[in-house]
């Protein structure tokens, strides 16, 4: 038990040293900005791919409803028509 736990702690302070390596370099390369760090950049992925998915789902439902233009669908979901008509596309 006390082995995997120390195999579990290494590796996670290796991963923190190579965050903190990444986050060095990339301060370098954008003049000292501050930039989002590896997790931050992981999350709001996440969080834009999670958004995305959602609007997919709304537009699909609307769709599905056959009662809603594709202007209304994309007024409705917050999207525009080319984003309609594409998952319109996926569902033929």
């Amino acid at each position: 038990m006390i082995t995997k736990l120390h195999g579990i702690l290494h590796k996670t302070i290796q991963g923190n040293r190579y965050n903190l390596k990444f986050d060095k370099e990339i301060e370098k390369l954008t003049e000292k900005r501050k930039s989002m760090g590896i997790r931050e950049l992981v999350l709001d992925l996440a969080r834009k791919e999670g958004l995305e998915q959602g609007k997919i789902e709304v537009v699909k439902n609307l769709l599905s409803a056959e009662r809603f233009t594709v202007a209304e669908i994309a007024n409705f979901a917050n999207v525009k028509e080319n984003f309609v008509l594409d998952v319109q596309k996926t569902l033929k």
